[in-house]
């Protein structure tokens, strides 16, 4: 009889003490955990299971980490990567910030802004995007893209890849919005405060152009009471 009564206790014991740090879990600071890919404050992101990666390469082996694009100082050499393939066939193409600027609005489709159509046609002849094992691969929401953004210091050989004829054509069938304007409109882009947002809501997409999977932004200013 005593036996079943410390069994009970032990048990009533155990759940007060998952119910008593649950009601504490909201109050505490947003934590996260290095290599280890959990971010929770109320709850826990989950870790993707397959990751993409896209180059204009369309004969990886294998990806090695590389010191192409730094973050921070003393991040290294790392494999970057995306739980969002339409994010990933954007950097099929091979562009930098000097007239191309890319992202994603209201947690919505992601978008590629662009001020020389005729050296982006001209360059595209597709690429591939790789499906990785998300093993070894770690989220920083304090750098980058955020979650949206995974990178690996170790080598990875992809699952499987995706051969495209066209980054262009790749990118409209996965949603993303591209934009191609000039480069008077393209610097006011990247001067605004609000990342060009207002600006962009006014411009026509290639997607709507062509009628392939258009998306424009949602315009909060009608509702404004």
């Amino acid at each position: 009889m005593n036996k079943i009564k410390n069994i009970s206790l032990l048990v009533l014991s155990f759940a007060l003490g998952c119910l008593f740090f649950y009601l504490l879990l909201p109050f505490l600071p947003l934590k996260y955990e290095p290599r280890k890919n959990i971010f929770y404050k109320n709850d826990t992101f989950i870790k993707p299971r397959i990751l993409f990666h896209a180059s204009k390469d369309k004969n990886i082996k294998l990806l090695e980490p590389r010191e192409i694009k730094r973050r921070s100082k003393d991040e290294g050499a790392v494999i970057f990567s995306t739980p969002h393939i339409g994010f990933a066939s954007i950097f099929m193409s091979r562009h930098d910030d000097r007239w191309t600027k890319s992202g994603s609005f209201d947690s919505g489709s992601f978008y590629l802004i662009c001020k020389d159509k005729d050296r982006f046609i001209k360059e595209d002849d597709g690429g591939a995007i790789y499906c990785l094992p998300s093993d070894c691969f770690y989220a920083d929401c304090c750098k980058g893209m955020g979650i949206s953004e995974w990178v690996s210091k170790e080598a990875v050989k992809p699952l499987h890849k995706l051969e495209f004829d066209s980054t262009l054509d790749a990118m409209m069938s996965f949603g993303v919005q591209v934009y191609f304007v000039d480069e008077k409109i393209f610097d006011q882009i990247k001067r605004d405060k609000d990342h060009g947002r207002k600006i962009i809501m006014n411009l026509k997409s290639e997607n709507e152009k062509r009628d392939i999977n258009p998306m424009p932004l949602f315009d909060y200013s009608k509702y404004k009471k």
